[in-house]
């Protein structure tokens, strides 16, 4: 039986609520500079270069599967596009440690950015002592750990940071689902927020055991605002999207290529479709 590595990992220390900030471990700092203008709770697009990057390429849910970011990664670059991934890094795949230092790289030249997904979530509450220990879950914590060079590390201080969604005039990122304060003018963390962008909503179903997911939100979105989350695999053939009474529209782009019967999918944005004087 698998046994699990220290749960309490030096300066990383994860909030269970992720606005309370924690610092990135002595000795390494990124070579990113807009990392330190970005909000805890959100990054926001507009502070990118535009003369460096012609637009975004949002990439779902990866799920330890490093090959599929890299070709990401390699398209972002060929192309000039910033690469913002929507969580869930980590778990199911053949390796998560790969996965999370490739996105470490990205950061450290300021070429893409992830936000925090539930999965996110669950191993830092763990590492932290909290959850459950799923099978798992220990197993990307033994690996995080056994890479060493300060990964596990790294990457727990930056879940520690918080980042639950990015934004621009146009456009919301996020995990799992939106909430209209992503759009306040300087939103404040609170719970439903914080549930919502990374558990998305769900549905009590009669006779079933786990709550149903739910896109109810979608009704929420402002007119001429696109909202982007994974989380869900709604079609496995390609994004599935939709549109509200307003104007508002959605794309969930996990197409589950971490699953067998799956797809990778990407989506990408120019400036002039995000932000309103571009």
């Amino acid at each position: 039986m698998a046994t699990c590595p220290p749960r309490n990992i030096g300066e990383a220390q994860v909030s269970l609520f992720p606005h309370e900030r924690c610092d990135l471990p002595s000795g390494r700092r990124s070579g990113a500079p807009w990392l330190a203008r970005a909000s805890l709770m959100y990054f926001d697009l507009t502070t990118l270069d535009r003369t460096r990057f012609g637009g975004l390429l949002v990439v779902p849910d990866v799920h330890a599967h490093p090959d599929a970011l890299d070709a990401a990664a390699t398209r972002a670059r060929e192309e000039g596009l910033f690469l913002v991934q929507l969580g869930d890094l980590v778990d199911r795949g053949p390796s998560s440690a790969m996965a999370v230092a490739l996105m470490r790289e990205l950061e450290d030249v300021g070429e893409g950015t992830f936000l925090c997904g539930n999965h996110e979530h669950k191993l830092a509450r763990f590492a932290n002592g909290g959850g459950s220990a799923a099978p798992g879950r220990v197993e990307t914590l033994r690996e995080l750990t056994d890479f060493g060079d300060g990964l596990l590390e790294w990457y727990l201080a930056r879940i520690a940071e918080g980042r639950l969604f990015a934004r621009a005039p146009k456009l919301v990122l996020a995990h799992a689902a939106f909430h209209r304060a992503m759009l306040d003018e300087a939103p404040r963390p609170n719970r439903a927020l914080h549930d919502r962008a990374l558990y998305g909503v769900g549905k009590k179903v009669e006779g079933k055991k786990f709550p149903v997911r739910s896109r109810e939100w979608v009704r929420e979105i402002p007119a001429g605002v696109t909202v982007v989350v994974g989380h869900d695999v709604v079609d496995p053939r390609e994004p599935h999207r939709e549109s509200n009474a307003h104007g508002g529209r959605a794309i969930c782009l996990d197409t589950g290529g971490w699953r067998a019967d799956g797809t990778w999918s990407t989506w990408r944005f120019r400036w002039d479709e995000v932000l309103p004087d571009a």
